[in-house]
């Protein structure tokens, strides 16, 4: 167990540390697994996108979802879809995703759906 004066020099040396949050955004398509950029799916463009942006990405797949751009997609018990609808996200600093929203909606705007939310960022 830890004395009162260690714990206080713990307390100390973090409140000494430099803030390292930042202000960012979180940038979210929803769209489906086939959906095409160009010569490559959406997914796979928009991951490129965000490599040389210096964004974090991650993409979900799900089993069931509606969109208003294609309708219903499910995962069936009995076959498997290869169509699926997928999540893609990306977070960044918002300077960053402010500058990569453009290419952002050329690749997934006309196959998704785009939507943005404020979030912080620890950066180190």
């Amino acid at each position: 167990m830890r004395s009162g004066a260690a714990r206080r020099g713990a307390a100390e040396a973090r409140s000494a540390m430099p803030a390292a949050w930042e202000s960012g955004l979180q940038a979210r398509i929803l769209t489906h697994e086939r959906a095409r950029a160009g010569h490559s799916t959406v997914v796979e463009a928009t991951l490129a996108l965000a490599r040389s942006a210096g964004l974090a990405a991650r993409v979900t797949r799900a089993e069931e979802g509606w969109s208003a751009h294609g309708g219903a997609r499910t995962l069936s018990q009995v076959e498997l879809s290869d169509d699926l609808p997928v999540v893609i996200e990306l977070v960044g600093v918002t300077a960053q995703v402010e500058a990569a929203l453009p290419d952002l909606i050329a690749l997934a705007g006309v196959h998704g759906t785009i939507t943005l939310t404020s979030a912080r960022v620890y950066m180190e």
